[in-house]
């Protein structure tokens, strides 16, 4: 083949190897772009599946305190009104959106409402206005056990439990009434909602096809994802994210991918192709050399051009020691480091050049553990066409680790082999992933874990509980008559006392691995992993004596000042149970402790008389 064809077939390669360079650059910034839209996917998908979860439980929860009350009124053959005013407020205190409790006679007589003052809507002894979809629930006897109605406006809904629900068929044969439960659903949904929430996603609620509650703008109308209450048909939750959102998950990285990438595909074709022309003119002189030896003059402007050459190629070479980018260009075949940019020794802490390509070609895996299986993997994802962009840790002068992204080639040319490898700070990008994954993590007021966090770690717990047969400990602390301190001081100063009691409850845990969280409202939670019994009671103990301390005034408590009450639940997790029962304790053991009258500790199993 022709030496001038030759040269053609070169460059032509070199124009191709560019090319593909330049796509490979196009195609990682697509795979960013499309890992980027994904975890967008991925998080409202967790999101609205934990908002989805918090709801039914909240529902749960209205139902099972709506039973309790009916079980008594069965138990008791009927309540005096003294009575049944103490059950019904202390079960509105305790639900921060259930605005009202009445008991509707047979003749669909209002009787004894217990109700929040914003919401009087009803007196004792007034018949049931006609008009309300209440009353034609209750005249038409078509409901079940749980039935919700929509209020008038769809601003509340109400849970009706017939009087004669679950008595004996000779019993509730005939409508002996019914307890009405009435709460707010904006009040019911806001309270599942924390501040990271409010300002990252749109949410709709949706009762029976009818739009009951709705929350932010969506960034996009047409892409909403549904997500149905197990145990309560009709309701539906759609979770959409909204322009903030986007904001936060938008990444410069796909842009900054597909431009270095071409940028680095330019100066590496740029360098190959000097390379190619400074062998080709070394062995035209040296053919020159051995054919014309008379021909002094000629062989003296071939060593001119070639020397014309070589200044150009340092030019280019010097050029990129004002890149923020490392790039090494190594000859493997004979273990000499063609070039070194400034930026590749500096950002692992090298001042001198010549310590690190010492370091490179003597000790590579000083700088890359493991350099020799690492080049074997390059060598066979280049064989298969595959993207060689690694994310790798190198080492540092001082030893310490390095985060850096690696886009590397394998280049054969004349049968030397050479490594082009360029070399970017990953630092910047893990710092920006890890701020995100906090920012998901923490709870905006009190700077706790937040509730998705728990349910995350809860679980982790178990699961690691369950492999080592060891025991786990969870507190549910509740603070004791919350609302009236915030009806009495203002929710600022409610808000000053739930920081003061976050900071006061991670102050106090002292063993490695407890952890504290907000688990919703005025509930705080705190899991001992790998505690015994004896020390997860200690641990109650000085949170009662911490909190007490503090000296904060309540006027509306018996003690004069703020309290909480706990609920201890403590086990070895049994095989095939999940860790949803080690909360169904603790908040049984804290239902206990507020029944005892607060400010205590109650443990699971409780004792027969607190049952």
């Amino acid at each position: 083949m022709a030496p001038s064809a030759l040269t053609a077939l070169i460059r032509l390669s070199l124009i191709a190897l560019l090319a593909t360079l330049i796509a490979a650059s196009g195609a990682l910034a697509w795979q960013a772009q499309q890992s980027l839209n994904q975890r967008l996917e991925q998080q409202l998908l967790r999101e609205g599946q934990i908002l989805a979860d918090s709801l039914q439980r909240r529902l749960r929860r209205h139902e099972d305190e709506l039973t309790r009350l009916l079980l008594i009124w069965h138990h008791h053959q009927g309540m005096h009104q003294d009575e049944w005013e103490l059950h019904a407020r202390s079960l509105l205190d305790s639900q921060t959106s259930l605005v009202r409790l009445i008991w509707v006679t047979p003749e669909l007589i209002v009787r004894w409402p217990v109700q929040e003052p914003k919401h009087q809507a009803f007196y004792d002894g007034q018949p049931l206005p006609r008009d309300l979809p209440l009353y034609a629930a209750l005249f038409r006897h078509d409901y079940s056990s749980n039935e919700y109605v929509l209020g008038l406006r769809a601003r509340e809904l109400h849970l009706i439990r017939p009087i004669g629900a679950g008595q004996p068929d000779d019993i509730a044969s005939a409508f002996s009434g019914a307890l009405v439960s009435s709460f707010d659903i904006d009040e019911l949904v806001n309270s599942l909602l924390d501040d990271s929430r409010r300002e990252l996603l749109a949410i709709e609620l949706h009762y029976r096809s009818q739009p009951v509650f709705a929350f932010g703008t969506a960034a996009n109308k047409d892409e909403w994802h549904t997500f149905a209450i197990p145990q309560h048909p009709g309701f539906e939750l759609r979770v959409s994210a909204n322009t903030r959102f986007l904001q936060l998950l938008r990444s410069p990285v796909p842009e900054l991918i597909f431009i270095s990438g071409s940028l680095l595909s330019l100066l590496l074709f740029s360098a190959a192709l000097f390379t190619q022309k400074h062998y080709q003119r070394r062995n035209e002189i040296e053919q020159f050399n051995q054919q014309l030896q008379d021909e002094i003059s000629q062989r003296s402007a071939a060593e001119e051009q070639l020397a014309l050459e070589d200044a150009r190629l340092n030019l280019i070479l010097e050029l990129t020691d004002h890149s923020h980018d490392g790039l090494i260009v190594h000859n493997l075949t004979q273990n000499i480091a063609l070039h070194i940019n400034s930026a590749a020794y500096r950002m692992l802490g090298y001042q001198s050049h010549a310590v690190f390509e010492r370091l490179l070609c003597q000790h590579p895996d000083g700088i890359l553990p493991d350099f020799q299986a690492w080049l074997k993997m390059l060598r066979s994802l280049s064989r298969q066409g595959l993207p060689r962009v690694f994310q790798l840790n190198l080492k540092r002068h001082d030893g310490s680790d390095q985060p850096v992204e690696i886009s590397a080639e394998l280049l054969e040319l004349e049968g030397i082999s050479y490594l082009v490898a360029a070399i970017r700070d990953n630092s910047a990008r893990l710092k920006l992933e890890h701020e995100l994954q906090e920012l998901t993590q923490r709870d905006g007021l009190t700077g706790l874990y937040n509730r998705r966090h728990f349910d995350e770690e809860l679980e982790r717990e178990w699961r690691r509980a369950q492999r080592s047969s060891s025991g786990l400990g969870l507190l549910m602390i509740d603070v004791d008559h919350f609302k009236a301190f915030n009806d009495h001081f203002g929710h600022q100063a409610g808000d000053d006392a739930l920081r003061l009691l976050a900071n006061t409850l991670r102050a106090s845990l002292q063993r490695e691995g407890d952890q504290a969280f907000r688990y919703g409202g005025e509930e705080l939670a705190v899991i001992l992993a790998g505690a015994t019994e004896a020390s997860a009671i200690t641990t109650a103990e000085l949170l009662h004596r911490q909190i007490a301390d503090l000296h904060i005034q309540h006027p509306q408590s018996h003690t004069g000042q703020l309290t909480i009450s706990i609920g201890l639940s403590w086990e070895v997790p049994p095989l095939g149970y999940g860790s949803e029962q080690l909360v169904k304790h603790a908040d049984k053991a804290l239902y206990a402790a507020k029944e005892e009258g607060r400010n205590r500790t109650c443990r699971w199993p409780l004792r027969a008389d607190d049952e």
